[in-house]
């Protein structure tokens, strides 16, 4: 019994010293196995952030090169405009509308409060789509602003997010600014209340956007429009039947005829004599406007005569080939 008691007291104390050395030994390999894992994982997040940043900086410099490309073609057109002011020649009509268009459309405006669009709820609602698209309200708002500007302004970012796995990460998307419509158009879709809405043009369905500036203009703005010339015909005719009625209702003068028996002075034909009695001249009772009018029309005729030799001058002055 005594050696069986003997036994036990060691056995006790080195099963606990083999068992706890076990114990300990196997806490550290599933330490050093967890700290592969995690560093493994960390790698793998570092490594896709990496990839995500190098991704963004690579975007951002590609539109800045877009931006680059916008400029030099604005500093050409530019340059040819001014070119042409110095040499004192006109453009053709279309080149100089195409000019305002594109980069003088602002020339008359004035500094106005911008127009606040009136929203509804729903549309209130369907605007929640675009929360997830980060600025993508000052993305369209700038290509409004600056339209020779629109070739570097086509992207936005959406983050989609998943969760943080050894395999999946957060994940940065772009999508182009006409992309995103269509999302809008698809969202739209899926709803009875915003399914007719779906179905208007891009321009419309961009238009309908509350967030989207807008602002009054003067209607200075509205010059070198294009004229519509069916409505130019029709005002001239509608100008050329007022001057027909007003003609006809208009009263007739009394013409009266001199029959004083003429003379011969010696001078030559009466009529054309500056001793003429000026027998023979139909006398009207408006000769005094008539007058007035003579006159106003030969001032005009100067100055036409005026500008059409400063027109001439310009045109012998253009170089020829």
């Amino acid at each position: 019994m005594q050696s069986i008691s003997d036994q036990m007291k060691t056995n006790r104390h080195q099963g606990i010293a083999e068992v706890a050395a076990f114990i300990d030994k196997q806490s550290k390999d599933a330490h050093d196995q967890a700290k592969k894992l995690v560093d493994d994982a960390i790698d793998r997040i570092v490594k896709a952030s990496k990839n995500i940043y190098a991704y963004i900086e690579n975007r951002r410099l590609a539109k800045l090169g877009r931006l680059d490309e916008c400029l030099e073609k604005f500093d050409k057109d530019f340059q040819i405009l001014n070119s042409k002011l110095t040499e004192q020649t006109f453009l053709p009509a279309d080149q100089m509308l195409d000019l305002r268009q594109k980069y003088a459309y602002n020339m008359f405006d004035s500094i106005s409060v911008p127009v606040e669009a009136s929203t509804t709820v729903q549309q209130a609602e369907n605007e929640k789509f675009f929360n997830d698209y980060r600025f993508y309200h000052e993305l369209i708002n700038l290509r409004q602003k600056w339209t020779f500007f629109q070739a570097a302004l086509t992207t936005v970012y959406f983050p989609a997010k998943k969760d943080i796995s050894l395999d999946k990460i957060l994940t940065f998307l772009e999508y182009r600014h006409d992309r995103v419509l269509e999302n809008y158009r698809e969202h739209l879709s899926t709803n009875e209340d915003s399914k007719d809405l779906a179905l208007k043009p891009t321009e419309d369905l961009l238009n309908q956007l509350s967030f989207l500036s807008r602002k009054l203009l003067p209607t200075e703005s509205e010059n070198f429009d294009r004229i519509d010339e069916k409505t130019v015909e029709a005002e001239a005719e509608a100008e050329v039947e007022a001057e027909v009625e007003a003609e006809e209702t208009k009263p007739q003068n009394p013409i009266t005829i001199d029959v004083t028996p003429k003379t011969d002075s010696g001078q030559g034909d009466d009529e054309t004599s500056s001793t003429s009695s000026q027998s023979w001249q139909i006398e009207d009772a408006s000769d005094d406007d008539y007058d007035t009018r003579f006159q106003n029309l030969s001032q005009s005729m100067k100055i036409l005569e005026k500008q059409f030799e400063d027109d001439f001058r310009l045109v012998q002055s253009i170089p020829r080939w």
